[in-house]
């Protein structure tokens, strides 16, 4: 009966050491198993929060980004509609610039009599080219390249061609030159 008194002791004093299982480690381990569990769960749930957020910001981004561009085309438009039109619609201003320093022009203008491009004008806006940076100034292109042709025999050009990588708009009109209809193309660019 001593025996028995003792291991029941024992068991006692095992219990109250190892826990209620017996083994300190089976209680550890679930504990070290539900750690573990969070863990992953939080991990994934973190993964899961980035991947959505990079989802979100790069479609944000592309948005941004398509509506400055549509914004930057709109406004090249309207910068190289009113140089087409202070071109090919006015005389300039003075309207013998043709003749003239570019310090003393106000306004390039390329018009002479009965609505029709003075061929004198023409050469000599196609001559500034040497003074490329004033003709911008004056057709007020705000930091913006341009060329201009017209489709005639020969051809007449003006400006700058654009390189192949650039942002472009180019307006076409059709003009009264030495007695005909001609198409003229004013292309407005940036560079990339």
């Amino acid at each position: 009966m001593r025996d028995s008194m003792e291991l029941h002791e024992m068991q006692s004093q095992n219990s109250k050491i190892f826990g209620q299982s017996g083994f300190r480690g089976a209680s550890g381990s679930t504990k070290m198993a539900r750690g573990q569990t969070m863990l992953i769960d939080l991990t994934f749930a973190v993964i899961i929060f980035a991947l959505i957020f990079l989802t979100i910001n790069s479609f944000y981004t592309e948005r941004l980004s398509l509506h400055d561009s549509a914004q930057s085309f709109s406004e090249m438009y309207a910068i190289s509609n009113s140089a087409v039109d202070s071109l090919l619609k006015t005389k300039g201003i003075p309207e013998n610039w043709g003749v003239l320093p570019t310090s003393q022009i106000s306004q390039i203008g390329l018009l002479g009599k009965n609505s029709s491009i003075d061929t004198d004008k023409l050469n000599a806006f196609k001559n500034l080219i040497s003074d490329y940076n004033s003709t911008k100034v004056l057709l007020k292109l705000r930091g913006y390249d341009y060329f201009f042709s017209m489709k005639a025999n020969p051809d007449i050009n003006a400006g700058l061609p654009p390189m192949s990588a650039a942002d472009k708009v180019v307006v076409t009109r059709t003009v009264n030159y030495n007695g005909g209809e001609v198409n003229a193309e004013f292309t407005l660019y940036k560079l990339h």
